[in-house]
Formats: structure tokens, sequence, C-alpha cells
């Protein structure tokens, strides 16, 4: 470009500037993008979750409306359930009611709510990785027989029926309270309160291991932030709360708190878990031979040699894989050689190198030919006649000492 060439010179300016412009679309669009991923990264992860909830019964009093919710097998990590009543005007009251509920758990839940009941329905609150509560999809539908609705997921309303007494699922006669084909009662025992499980227990309370337990209530708690309401086990593990692992917290089992974990590994433990924290305490030295034993340290793993010979003689498949006889190898058809791993210590061109055995056949007629042979995994063209090998059960074992 020529001294004073102003055009050359805006020419370059301009493909700075588009070039400019193109990287602010791009990052702006890696944004939205990004936002977006990751939006329907959690979504996909709800949507792994098989959580199955079940209306078992409920009854009302003049306090409130008792649900009782079963969990069935399914996998999903829940945080809460909301429940929806519907009443004879078809308006819908809704009731939140926070902390987790177990696989095969059943809770007892008590709403404030007096009002007609023509259906309730329960669904599950998730908590997602980023610490958002997403709703799923309703589980269980229960509807009061006199406004003949389809019933419960497990019950048979509608027209006239007999009721079920009888709980197949464990096995007890139902001695008061609702039916289990929610038709009726099986009889007038619990005037004054419901059935729990064959049990009868007064309104607010419910049957855990075959004793009326108060139902669980966020106030039990106090000053818990994690872990069981205090003597309520039939509550759950984590009903008081559940802590942010994401951000490195744990359940401090002597506070009920949610502290941030300082892992206790110390001199005592170098390899694994730490046991408070979960977190890795270091890795051993695999090519030294070490592992990880139970106490979390590393030590130098010794393995016996399970055949250790001389090759007689080594030949190739059609495979492409070799096979080797010895008459160091053992000859009894209850031994089997298949899985391990075999080395040739002495030879400088396998040095380092533990090949498995892909096959292993004792004499089949011992007056032809009396010596068993091994195949071997790859095709080690460097393997002579006379080699010393050594057979370890494991690959571990093979490479010990610092072989591999």
């Amino acid at each position: 470009m020529k001294r004073g060439d102003k055009k050359g010179l805006s020419t370059i300016v301009a493909t700075l500037l588009i070039i400019l412009l193109v990287l602010v679309a791009a990052g702006i669009v890696w944004v939205v993008v990004k936002k977006t991923i990751n939006k329907n990264s959690e979504l996909i992860s709800l949507g792994t979750t098989t959580v199955e909830l079940e209306i078992v019964s409920v009854a009302q009093d003049g306090t409130g409306t008792s649900i009782k919710v079963r969990r069935n097998p399914g996998e999903g990590k829940i945080s809460g359930l909301i429940f929806s009543i519907t009443d004879d005007s078809g308006q819908s009251h809704t009731f939140e009611r926070m902390g987790s509920i177990e696989q095969l758990e059943v809770k007892v839940f008590l709403l404030d709510y007096t009002g007609e009941i023509v259906s309730i329905s329960v669904a599950p609150i998730f908590l997602t990785e980023s610490g958002k509560e997403i709703t799923g999809n309703v589980g269980d539908t229960y509807y009061e027989p006199d406004y003949g609705g389809p019933g419960s997921g497990t019950g048979n309303d509608g027209g006239s029926c007999t009721p079920d007494c009888w709980n197949d699922q464990y096995s007890y006669h139902i001695d008061c309270g609702i039916s289990e084909n929610n038709c009726g009662d099986c009889s007038t025992g619990c005037a004054d309160g419901w059935c729990d499980n064959g049990k009868c227990c007064p309104i607010g309370h419910h049957n855990y291991q075959g004793t009326c337990q108060q139902d669980c209530n966020p106030s039990d708690c106090g000053t818990r932030e994690c872990g069981p309401a205090p003597a309520k086990p039939g509550c759950g593990e984590d009903f008081c709360g559940i802590c942010n692992i994401l951000n490195g917290e744990v359940c401090n089992e002597n506070t009920w708190t949610c502290d941030v974990c300082v892992p206790t590994c110390g001199p005592t433990q170098n390899c694994g878990l730490d046991p408070t924290c979960h977190s890795s305490c270091g890795e051993c030295n695999e090519q030294n031979g070490e592992v990880c034993n139970t106490s979390n340290m590393c030590e130098v793993f010794v393995e016996p040699i399970e055949n250790t010979g001389y090759v007689n003689s080594y030949w190739p498949r059609p495979d492409g894989r070799m096979l080797f006889d010895s008459n160091d190898l053992p000859t009894d058809p209850t031994v089997d050689l298949y899985g391990y791993y075999v080395r040739f210590p002495e030879n400088p061109n396998m040095i380092h190198q533990c090949l498995m055995i892909y096959d292993f056949v004792t004499p089949i007629d011992p007056v032809t030919y009396d010596m068993s042979y091994v195949k071997i995994s790859e095709d080690p063209t460097q393997i002579e006649d006379g080699d010393k090998y050594e057979i370890y059960q494991t690959m571990q074992g093979c490479c010990q000492g610092g072989y591999c």
C-alpha cells in the first residue's frame, strides 16, 4: 500500500470491524444456546425418573384432611409433594408439603382443609442439580365414592360393590377404616380414628411398625436443617432437609446442620474415599504395584504365581493368536487358566507385556500328546522355545513389581 493510500486503510478497518461483529454475535448466540442446553438437560434428567405415588386412603374430621400416601419402587429423589383437592363446586385447593419420601415408605399428610372432596391428586416435587424445584406429573388421583369418580389408583369404585377388607400386598385383614377397593368401610371398629395398615390410629397419627406415631410436622425438626425428625423415624431419613452436596455440604449428625465438609483423611488414609466428605484421599501408584486396601492405605500388592515353567514350543493359529505348550503346565482337566495372564520375564523382547489367556486345553489323548497348551490374546511373534513364563490370576498380579 502506498503512503497516503486511504482507500486501502479503509478496507482493512472495515474487515476488522466485520470480524469483531462476527465474534460478538457468536458470543451472544453461545450464551443463549448454553442456557437452553442447561435447561433442557435438567428436563431430560427429570424425565428419567420413574417415581410412582399411590393415595392409599383419605380421612376427614373437623380439623382437616388426612391423606395416606405410599411411594412404590422407582428411581428419583423427591423433595416434597403437592396435593390438589377439587371441591363440589369445581374449585381447586393446592397444598405443598416438603420432605422426602423413600421407596416403599408410607406417610400420612394432614392438610388444613375441611370442605367437600370430589377428588384429590398428588404430584412429586423434584430438586434439580441447580437447586431448582420442579413439579412432576400427577402420580395418583383419589375420587370420593359419593361423587361417582373412577376411583383411586388401586380402587374399583362405581355402582355397587363389596368392600375388600383383605390387603393382598401386605397380607393382613383390615379391621377398620376404608376398604382396599375404596367402596365403603370394613367395620365400625375405628369410629374415632382411622385404620392404617390394619391398626386403628387417632386422626393425626399413623401406623409405624405396629405403633401409632404422631404425624410428621415440619415443626418437629426445631433447629435441625437436615436429617430425620427427632423421635419420629417413620418420617424418613431426610424429613428435616437435604444438604447441597454440590456446594460440598454434608449433614452434621451431631448438630444436624448443613456444614461444608472438611476431609479427615489425615496420615492414616492416603487413598480411597474420605469417610466424612466422600471425596478422594489420594491415588495409589499402580505402576509400582500399589493397591488401596480396605483401610484406605496404599500397599504393594503381592499376588502369588499360579503356574510357572518353560515354553516347550509355540505356533500360530489361523486367527492370528499364538499357542504354546509346556511340560510344566498343569494336566489336571479340572484346572482352568482361562482369563488368567501370562508374562515372559526373561525374554528381553517381551519385557513389560502381560498377555491374557484366551483358552487352556489339557491333554485329550495323553498317549499321543501329553502336554497342555494355552492360547494367548495377541500375536507375540518374539516368544521363543525355552522362554520362562509366569501365569497370574489377574492383570494386576501380572504387572506387580512395576513390570508393566
